[in-house]
């Protein structure tokens, strides 16, 4: 009756008067046959469902069949949304369908561990549970029981229940998928959909399988519904898998034509998404659905700051009515978890958004945020706690960041990956702020992990050939290769001259031919692997292969390399504690007035691509200081050679800075017009930069070193063509003619 159009929710009303006082009476059957039609119906009556709850006690499970069994967990599971999370399965009715696990049928068996996933099991299930539904379900799996629907609700049950109970149904799970490539065209999208939403929920990249759905998406795109698109793209971003940006495209226009469909929650997978998958190209496109969620107020805490970090990786977080966030973040602060904080604090520091945005105030939402972080320290993870202390350095909101020290400080046996230890010091480091004991915890145990690392590869000091004085010498140096400018115990520093690369994305297993055009001819690791025996670090890609630093391959100067793991992050801890002292002499374009100054203007660029970096209010933090050491010219035109040290290390850092304040830097090719840089390259063959000083912390014995590498000789002939503005300018090139150094830095007073 109950599939009978007749049976409408008004009769399922007058059903459930007539039967609630005989509830002690009525038998298995019928229980299950009443919940499963007002289920069908969906008249939600909430008492009957909870008398008809704890009716079924343990006595009175062990009556159900596997059907009437399946019928009341798919009735409950139909009504879960209308119980607000009160109803979840008891421990009885667990008991009742493990015992059942083999005697249901395919159908009964799947939709069963569906409703169980969705509605959530006792807290302390067995996990013997787990590996009996385990072998059920790959026995049955063998035997062919299960079509596309069943392996549908299978795989939904698995991803959501073994990943909450035992963290991983990665065997159960991988052979639902096997089983669904072979069958492959008969899966209708939603299927496919939930299927791909297993995996990303359960984080298991099955190649083949996300491979055979991305091919599918481009001819069955179309046959999606609005929410299994999402689901896709969503699974995808979980995933990381590599999608076209072409069928990515495709699927932003089809939800966006579909956009009066989409709920806060799927706008704000949506653009996860995409900033995920770097699919930036699209992003201003979902400016309006996105700024229309806002405006209607439609999104809890989780979507807003989702949406938020979402937004400011695509780089247009600043197009939305970020006031509408702020505000929702202020008038309801309490219902922010700590991950939701720690995003939106991160979103508004990386955009700049410290007082005034767009017109509007947004000082409430960091007030209310350092107070909700000082008083809640104790409830963010180690990385929400790293990002929390970036982001208020980042815009100096520096009252906060003891707070977030000392309770990082406090967590002395919580595990802390490595780049949240590193974000803490460059944050304490970039706001000025000075935590000796936090700084002493990240080195030591830094360290005390590149010393392991050391020793599972076979890394061991005396076993390490000494480079040697062959490799050193300024008439190499000069002509254009590398030298050793000094060697210690287990750390180099380099000399590089200009036209080599110091990293690229991956080290080639062959050396470099001699053929000029040959792309891979001039790179360090190469250099160093010729001159000793090599280390594990300098193949090793994830450590950069032992640089600590970069310099633009025009440029030329000092590279700091380690020799070994441990080496490598007593250098890092100094270099995100700002405690290596990187000095540079520069020739830019103008005359730049003020005798000192500090350039503090974010700098952002894009990983791989050959666009120059931009200053731009979504940048990360970045500083150069600069000093005047001497005004000159030639001819009409006039240049300024500065002593520049850098406080933060972004790519093209000096350059992008000096072209920002009106001063690009000489023979630059990508901040200066190609006209520019045609005359620049008549008197000077290269970019005027060069790094000659290097300051920091030996390991063995613990002294202070400085290493000093004068300018080459082709930067000295180009300042031997131009001509001192002033008796002051003159001594300052006197003085870099005989020695190579600028006489004064900007440290000096």
């Amino acid at each position: 009756m109950a599939k009978s159009h007749v049976f409408t929710g008004e009769v399922a009303a007058h059903m459930v008067l007539q039967v609630a006082p005989l509830m002690l009476a009525l038998s298995p059957r019928d229980l299950a046959g009443i919940c499963w039609a007002c289920a069908f119906a969906q008249h939600v009556d909430t008492p009957l469902f909870f008398a008809i709850s704890h009716t079924c006690d343990v006595s009175k499970l062990a009556g159900f069949s596997g059907q009437q069994l399946a019928n009341l967990a798919w009735a409950f599971a139909r009504v879960q949304s209308s119980w607000h999370g009160q109803l979840r399965i008891s421990a009885w009715f667990w008991a009742a369908i493990v015992q059942n696990l083999a005697f249901f049928k395919p159908h009964e068996f799947s939709i069963t561990l569906w409703a169980v996933a969705k509605l959530g099991l006792p807290e302390k299930a067995n996990i013997q549970d787990f590996h009996l539904v385990e072998r059920v379900g790959a026995q049955r799996l063998r035997q062919g029981q299960f079509g596309p629907q069943e392996l549908s609700n299978l795989s939904c049950a698995v991803a959501r229940l073994f990943v909450s109970h035992i963290g991983s149904g990665d065997t159960l799970l991988s052979m639902l998928v096997m089983t669904a490539r072979e069958r492959m065209m008969e899966l209708e999208p939603q299927h496919l959909a939930n299927m791909m939403w297993s995996l990303g929920h359960a984080r298991l990249a099955h190649k083949p399988f996300l491979r055979d759905v991305v091919d599918l998406m481009d001819v069955r795109g179309p046959t999606f519904a609005t929410i299994e698109l999402v689901g896709l793209v969503w699974s995808f971003a979980r995933l990381h898998v590599s999608v076209a940006p072409s069928l990515l495209a495709q699927a932003s226009e089809m939800l966006l034509s579909a956009s009066q469909e989409l709920t806060g929650q799927c706008v704000a997978n949506v653009v996860w998404s995409l900033a995920i998958l770097s699919c930036s190209s699209i992003a201003d496109q979902w400016v309006q659905p996105v700024s229309t969620v806002l405006k209607l107020g439609n999104g809890n805490p989780q979507e807003l700051s989702n949406t938020a970090w979402a937004m400011m990786r695509l780089r247009v977080l600043k197009h939305i009515p970020i006031k509408l966030i702020a505000a929702a973040f202020t008038g309801n602060v309490d219902s922010f978890n700590s991950q939701n904080i720690a995003n939106l604090v991160l979103a508004f520091a990386r955009v700049g958004c410290d007082g005034t945005y767009n017109g509007c105030s947004v000082a409430p939402f960091w007030t209310v945020a350092m107070h909700a972080t000082t008083a809640r320290t104790t409830e963010f993870n180690t990385q929400e706690l790293a990002n929390l202390c970036w982001s208020f350095a980042a815009i100096k909101k520096t009252a906060a960041l003891s707070s977030i020290a000392n309770e990082f400080l406090r967590r002395e046996h919580e595990e802390a990956d490595q780049a949240s230890m590193l974000a803490m010091l460059w944050g304490l480091s970039f706001a000025g702020v000075k935590h000796l004991a936090l700084f002493r915890r990240v080195r030591h145990h830094l360290v005390s992990h590149g010393k392991k690392l050391d020793t599972n590869t076979d890394t061991q000091l005396h076993r390490i050939l000494p480079l040697g004085v062959a490799a050193t010498g300024a008439g190499k140096f000069d002509h254009g290769e590398p030298v050793i400018a000094a060697e210690l115990l287990d750390i180099i520093v380099l000399a590089k001259p200009p036209g080599w690369e110091v990293e690229r994305h991956t080290l080639h297993t062959e050396p470099p031919s001699d053929d000029p055009s040959d792309d891979h001819l001039f790179q360090l690791q190469w250099f160093l692997i010729s001159l000793a025996r090599p280390s594990a670090i300098w193949f090793d890609r994830s450590h950069h292969f032992g640089f600590l630093h970069r310099l633009d391959i025009p440029g030329s100067g000092l590279i700091l390399v380690a020799k070994t793991y441990e080496a490598y992050y007593w250098l890092l801890v100094q270099l995100n504690a700002n405690r290596i002292v990187r000095d540079y002499v520069v020739l830019c374009h103008g005359w730049v007035a003020q005798a000192k100054r500090t350039v503090e203007a974010p700098i952002h660029w894009t990983p791989g691509h050959p666009a120059p970096s931009q200053v731009t209010s979504g940048g990360k933090p970045s500083v150069t200081n600069i000093r005047v050491v001497a005004h000159v010219h030639r001819a009409s035109e006039r240049y300024t050679l500065l002593a520049v040290r850098i406080g933060t290390g972004r790519t093209h850092q000096i350059r992008a800075h000096a072209a920002h304040i009106g001063h690009p830097t000489v023979s630059d090719g990508k901040y200066t017009s190609n006209r520019t840089f045609r005359e620049d390259l008549q008197w000077c063959p290269r970019n005027f930069l060069h790094r000659y000083k290097l300051k920091f912390q030996g390991r063995e014995p613990q002294r202070r070193v400085q290493v000093v590498q004068p300018l080459p000789s082709d930067l000295r002939a180009a300042l031997g063509q131009l001509q001192p503005a002033d008796a002051g300018s003159a001594i300052a090139l006197h003085s870099i003619a005989l020695n190579g150094v600028p006489p004064a830095t900007w440290g000096d007073s």
